[in-house]
C-alpha cells in the first residue's frame, strides 16, 4: 500500500464535495477518512483511498444512476 499525496487527496475530496454538491446527492466520509477528519482534523499520513458513503433512497436515485456519477 502506498500513502496517497495529503494535498492531492484533499483536493480530489473537494473536487468530489462539488460534483455532490452540484448534483444534490447527501453524502459523508466513512472509514479512515471520517476518521482522520474527526480525530486529525485532515486526512491520515498513511491511508491510500478515500472513502465516503451515501444513502441512495435519500438521494432518490436508484443503483444505475449511481454509477453514471
Amino acid at each position: 500500500m502506498i500513502p496517497m499525496d495529503i494535498q492531492k487527496g484533499e483536493k480530489s475530496l473537494l473536487k468530489i464535495k462539488e460534483l455532490m454538491d452540484e448534483l444534490k446527492v447527501i453524502f459523508f466520509l466513512r472509514h479512515g477518512t471520517c476518521l482522520g477528519a474527526v480525530r486529525d482534523g485532515q486526512l491520515i499520513t498513511w491511508d491510500d483511498d478515500i472513502d465516503i458513503g451515501s444513502i441512495i433512497e435519500m438521494n432518490n436515485l436508484d443503483e444505475k444512476s449511481i454509477y453514471k456519477i
